[in-house]
């Protein structure tokens, strides 16, 4: 079963009306999770559907009322449906950027007084500056974690795996926990590592209990003959992968296998075939 935006779209409806196999949810949620034009989309829905239940209970009201009643119940339909009409454009509008505010620096106090102590320095950073939130640190018993702590003392230390996916999410090994994780480092000046990487995820990507992506160390556009999710690397050390590598990682974050994607993908295929038996017995 291919996966793609276009089945997605095809059983939106069937999703909202619980009416999906359990194999078939699952490979929702899968492509939802790695793909965020769709998950967009799925966001977009289920806000409006509240508006759109309460747009046709004013028109049940309406029928139901008595007629001296139904020129009130009608001005409420219409507003709730001008409601939902507003909320609809503003979800496919992107928000206007927020002003920027500028903070005045008070002038500095000079003492008259040679012996007095400097006056405090006044900080000159912006609102907005110390408006951005703090980096979210992972869950206590990871391998992020203990790379997490490192960093904190050890200057330019790396951490272990981070990569965010093309909306902008941060991924760490504790956001794949329970699975088998299948990543390859791949480039657009090694076609292969994308020829590779395809065909992985065809054969293994309908597996829910594996997750497989395709790791960019620098953000470029993804290749148009690829299908597998992608991400882009953080400065993390991906677990000691190199461009042109794959790691397999099983669901407690330890790598078991790895290799090159520059070989023939049905070689890749079969090796990582080989790996995951060993995994999973």
């Amino acid at each position: 079963m291919n996966i793609d935006c276009r089945w997605i779209e095809e059983k939106m409806e069937a999703f909202f009306c619980d009416q999906l196999g359990a194999q078939e949810r699952d490979s929702f949620h899968l492509h939802v999770e790695s793909c965020g034009q769709c998950r967009q989309r799925l966001e977009e829905l289920t806000s409006i559907d509240p508006l759109i239940k309460q747009f046709f209970r004013h028109e049940l009201a309406i029928a139901t009322a008595p007629r001296s009643r139904r020129w009130s119940v009608v001005v409420g339909a219409v507003a709730t449906a001008a409601t939902a009409l507003i909320v609809t454009i503003a979800l496919r509008k992107p928000p206007a950027p927020a002003p920027t505010v500028l903070t005045p620096v008070p002038p500095a106090i000079v003492s008259a007084d040679p012996q007095a102590p400097d006056a405090p320095k006044i900080s000159t950073s912006s609102n907005q500056d110390r408006a951005k939130p703090e980096p979210v640190a992972p869950d206590r018993g990871t391998p992020s974690t203990a790379n997490a702590r490192a960093s904190a003392t050890v200057p330019n230390a790396k951490p272990d795996f981070l990569v965010t996916d093309p909306a902008g999410y941060s991924r760490t090994l504790n956001d794949y926990r329970g699975h088998t994780l299948i990543f390859g480092v791949w480039t657009g000046k090694q076609p292969r590592t994308v020829a590779s990487l395809e065909r992985v995820y065809q054969t293994f990507g309908p597996n829910t209990k594996l997750r497989i992506l395709g790791v960019a160390n620098a953000k470029q556009p993804k290749p148009a003959v690829a299908t597998f999710p992608i991400v882009f690397n953080q400065g993390s050390a991906l677990l000691g992968a190199n461009e042109s590598e794959f790691l397999i990682v099983d669901s407690t974050g330890t790598v078991r296998a790895h290799g090159s994607l520059l070989q023939n993908p049905n070689v890749v295929v079969a090796s990582i075939r080989s790996a995951l038996a060993k995994i999973n017995p």
